[in-house]
């Protein structure tokens, strides 16, 4: 049987030695479709040869772009190697082509001893380059050896041993002809040594340069420390950068680096095969700027493995300054680590065709969905005007055509959906493991939907299926591959041993990029596994996505469903798993609707739902519009007033509440049965938000199971405690308007702002207090900063008043140390600790400004249901903190201590906020930056703050006074309050306030 070698995903393969089966080994094979006898040579093999035998025949081929060799043994006398290997008194020396390198010299050595690539030079110029091994505890010795050398390549090994047990290994494999080394090293004992190799020294000093492909195309950019103003120019070396295996999920990482200098040699390198790192997290390579001889790259001699290339090219080849094509290193990592025909040889991308049914649809929804959506004539309108629209480029084009039964626009649209599923392999193709990303994820689950509707239906053709099935089992295989990423990089602890967590602790806590990303790779490949269940690695994907799924909910999911990103990411986390879990569900391999994290999440969005408002919510002005991030049809389009979600962290956008996706109807039909009451309150989150029906993430599956007969059901309108978010306050005003209140307190801080002890406030229809999303602009259309929208309703500690804070590290913050829930008052004491700013002005968001130590406790106390007690208190200090608030409306100082928001004209509720504490502060920010006004107070370094905010129809004087040692406040209005709080002291654990109303 012929070994295929198929070039069917796009790329350009060259000079690549392709492993082949052991039945290959005696030296040649022959192409049976072109009668060319291609040279074979027999290696020791490597790592990413991935066989479990000790050598491995390969070849040598250039592969074009859906071109294939069928090979098949040969007998022939292999062809001379067009390598030349040569000693001499400095090392052994490789002329390849162009090339030429020189290793390390055998022998003993006093330190530092010579590094595995003495020196290099191209076409003959002069040598460059120099390394060496430093810092080793005792002398060592090198010995250096080529393992084969034939015509398709060469392979050696250099190792170095010390002491009685420590030895790194440097082993390489050079392609005859080819500019890339690929390079695996090992180290038995971790020692606080290093390969240092300054790539272009002595000639020049070289500039590293990053970038440039992957998800990031254009020129390559200088690899450096951030530019301060005004700072003074350091003298030394730092490390600016570190490589692994992938860029994208750590961005932190580069996975590839090149050094260049003014008409020298460009050299470069990039991270290889990821899944077979060892301990990565402490054999990443570092970036070192050096201010005397300029970027060189150092190797750190821990125990573990790590896997590299090393290209050598001019700059020109490098296309280091392209701005059309990705720079030389992605496309060699892209044929090398990412997709190797080796590889992907074992993937199966055109299996047999399924039958033509529903693998991710049930039939019953399919063939009912038109008689439930026609119970509501508010739904058949707004689909019947989204159709109308015609093509708009929206996902949910399809749905609405199948809605019609307009079989000629659902036909037409088959071959947009193919179109959209072939731009996954096309991101492959030119920029790899580093441009297939969580949007090609997100947009992969919705066609997938697409395909299963048009398939099952009997519209899509076979060659249209063929090619959108392709690309989707493409990313399968890529999300699924440990090359593109390893769960135990993002599940704290489930690899001790890598090193990983500990390395990324400081930058990223627990998780290396915010926690959704994950959710995107392992349901992907989860949902193409049901929909294709007939491929050969459909239950091991299963099984796979499941096992993730489960660390992935143990992990990011607090016990009662909250989740440890904004609510924005919550629902968009909870979207593409639904999709994930809908077929598991109905086909009853695992139900994961009745996980508690999963039930709850549901429940918890049903919870923090803000009351009905007329402001601080997108108002659509047809039944289709963009509404904040994304694209939605809305039946109830034209509602007066809208309850959505709130916007704290990353969530909504232009100070707008965030919108809910079409998980939440999905979720009510499967609990339509099994918990009514669940999924009553979904439909009613649905109703009363506006009755979207089409999103972007998964229109088919959100049209094809909603249920508008479905009873909707408002959750009971009591306190509670959201884990890792904070408090949920709810009451009643005395005229029976809704009081409701977010107060952030608790870990759930993974991509959001710094944010503890906000408060986000509405009172009847009216937001009081909001704020910023994700983004903003000024009313001249100009960006606000990020400095300007990460303040929130709550304290900044620095001088300057805009330097966000955040928590002991970056993303974390601890859970309130007291709560307290009831009908009187509601409590909560949070203590923040925080030990950096970040200058989001000058500097990036990840870079953290190491600042004294600040211990701030802020009490929160809602008097129900007539006002709200912030007291602010601080254990250590030593700069005078910023005290913020965000009204939607003008705040009007109306007393030395007294301001005053309300909406335009004086309709509505606004808001009263009484300082009490300090005894002297400056207001120092009084205007309007964006959608919302931003009042900021300060105080002296230290002291306290005690604000009393209070929602009025119109203004009526606070009258309150503090005794700082009783911890007693005195409240009175004009209107008939007359209250005694006693309060805890300042921190105290367990302890309560007493509140006595009327004395």
């Amino acid at each position: 049987m012929a070994f295929i070698v198929s070039a069917d995903t796009g790329i350009a393969y060259e000079k690549h030695l392709v492993p082949l089966t052991p039945a290959f080994s005696g030296g040649a094979a022959l192409d049976q479709l072109s009668g060319r006898i291609l040279p074979v040579q027999t290696l020791p093999a490597l790592p990413f040869d991935r066989t479990s035998e000790a050598t491995v025949p390969v070849t040598l081929v250039d592969l074009p772009p859906g071109e294939r060799l069928e090979l098949v043994p040969a007998r022939g006398a292999a062809p001379a190697s067009p390598i030349r290997s040569e000693a001499s008194p400095d090392g052994l020396v490789i002329h390849n082509g162009r090339i030429s390198l020189r290793l390390a010299p055998d022998g003993l050595w006093n330190l530092p001893a010579p590094g595995p690539i003495a020196a290099f030079r191209l076409d003959g110029g002069p040598w460059t380059g120099e390394s060496h091994v430093v810092d080793l505890p005792f002398v060592a010795s090198t010995l250096t050896t080529v393992e084969s050398l034939g015509p398709c390549g060469i392979q050696w090994r250099t190792v170095w041993r010390w002491g009685c047990d420590g030895m790194f290994t440097f082993r390489a494999r050079w392609a005859a002809g080819a500019d890339t080394l690929q390079v695996v090293e090992e180290v038995t004992e971790s020692c606080e040594a290093w390969v240092e190799w300054f790539p272009l020294a002595p000639a020049a000093r070289a500039t590293a340069l990053v970038w440039g492909g992957g998800e990031r195309p254009g020129p390559m950019r200088p690899c450096g420390p951030l530019k301060v103003p005004g700072a003074a120019q350091p003298n030394g070396r730092r490390v600016v950068g570190r490589m692994a295996h992938i860029s994208y999920f750590n961005q932190w990482n580069y996975a590839w680096v090149g050094f260049s200098a003014d008409s020298q040699p460009f050299v470069g390198l990039f991270a290889h095969s990821g899944g077979l790192w060892e301990q990565r997290g402490h054999v990443r390579p570092e970036i070192i700027e050096d201010d005397h001889r300029g970027h060189f790259v150092r190797l750190p001699l821990k125990q573990g493995r790590r896997l590299y290339g090393l290209v050598f090219c001019t700059r020109e080849e490098s296309a280091l300054a392209s701005t059309t094509e990705r720079n030389l290193l992605n496309r060699r990592k892209i044929q090398l680590s990412d997709l190797p025909l080796g590889k992907v040889h074992a993937w199966e991308l055109n299996p047999p065709l399924e039958p033509c049914r529903f693998n991710l649809l049930r039939t019953d929804d399919v063939a009912g969905f038109r008689r439930r959506l026609a119970a509501d004539a508010q739904v058949t309108a707004a689909l019947d005007a989204f159709h109308q629209l015609g093509r708009c480029g929206h996902g949910a084009e399809l749905a609405a055509a199948f809605w019609k039964a307009d079989s000629a626009r659902v036909a037409e649209l088959a071959e947009e959906v193919v179109r959209r599923a072939e731009v996954s392999l096309a991101h492959a193709a030119e920029g790899g493991y580093e441009c297939v990303i969580i949007f090609d994820g997100r947009a992969a689950k919705s066609l997938a939907y697409d395909v299963d509707l048009l398939w099952g239906e009997g519209v899509m053709h076979e060659d249209q299926y063929r090619r959108a099935r392709k690309a989707l089992l493409l990313l399968a295989y890529i999300f699924a591959d440990p090359d593109y990423w390893r769960g135990g990089d993002f599940w704290p602890l489930t690899e001790p041993d890598e090193g990983i967590a500990e390395a990324l602790k400081d930058d990223m806590g627990d998780c290396p990029v915010p926690p959704n990303f994950a959710s995107e790779f392992f349901s992907t490949t989860g949902v193409v596994a049901e929909l294709f269940p007939n491929h050969p690695l459909s239950p091991d994907w299963r099984d796979w996505s499941i096992e993730q799924t489960e660390a992935f909910l143990d992990t990011f999911f607090a016990p009662d469903g909250t989740y440890h990103e904004s609510v924005n990411y919550h629902t968009h986390a909870v979207s593409e798993l639904v999709c994930h879990f809908f077929p598991l569900w109905w086909k009853g391999h695992r139900d994961f609707f009745q996980n508690p994290r999963v039930k709850g999440s549901f429940r918890h969005f049903a919870l923090i739902q803000m009351p009905p408002l007329v402001e601080g919510v997108a108002r659509p002005a047809a039944p289709a519009g963009k509404m904040g991030h994304s694209v939605a049809t809305y039946a109830a389009w034209d509602l007066a007033e809208r309850a959505l979600l709130p916007n704290n962290g990353n969530s909504g956008n232009e100070g707008l509440a965030q919108e809910p996706r079409g998980e939440t109807t999905v979720a009510a039909a499967v609990y339509a049965k099994s918990d009514p009451d669940l999924a009553g309150h979904l439909m009613h989150l649905w109703a009363t938000s506006g009755k979207a029906l089409q999103d972007q993430e998964h229109p088919v599956l959100t049209l094809t199971t909603l249920d508008p007969q479905i009873r909707p059901l408002a959750p009971s309108w009591v306190s509670c405690q959201r884990q890792g978010l904070g408090v949920l306050s709810k009451a009643r005003r005395r005229d029976g308007l809704p009081v409701w209140s977010l107060f952030r307190a608790g870990a759930a801080t993974h991509h959001m702002d710094f944010d503890q002890g906000h408060l986000h406030l509405t009172a009847g229809n009216r937001e009081l207090l909001g704020d910023y999303g994700y983004h903003a602009h000024d009313s001249d259309g100009t960006a606000l900063p990020a400095a300007a929208t990460w303040l929130h309703n709550t304290l900044t500690y620095g001088r300057r008043r805009e330097l966000s804070s955040g928590y002991t590290g970056l993303e974390r913050a601890p859970e309130p140390i007291t709560v307290h829930l009831g009908g009187d008052f509601d409590w909560c004491v949070q203590r923040i600790v925080n030990t950096n700013y970040r200058d989001l002005t000058n500097l990036g968001y990840r870079t953290m400004i190491p600042a004294a130590r600040t211990v701030h406790v802020r009490h929160y106390l809602f008097v129900k249901p007539d006002y709200f007690v912030l007291w602010d208190t601080f254990e250590e200090a030593d700069q005078p903190a910023t005290f913020w608030l965000h009204p939607r409306h003008p705040m009007t100082q109306k007393d030395s201590r007294s301001f005053f928001a309300s909406p335009e004209g004086g309709e509505g509720i606004g808001l009263q906020v009484r300082f009490v504490l300090p005894a002297s502060f400056r207001v120092v920010e009084n205007l309007r930056r964006g959608p919302l006004w931003s009042l900021a107070v300060q105080g002296e370094a230290g002291g306290p703050f005690l604000a009393i905010l209070a929602p009025q129809l119109q203004f009526s004087p606070i009258l309150a006074t503090f005794h700082p040692t009783r911890w007693l406040l005195r409240v009175e209005t004009d209107d008939g309050l007359n209250d005694t709080l006693i309060l805890p002291p300042p921190g105290s654990a367990g302890e309560l306030p007493q509140v006595k109303r009327g004395v």
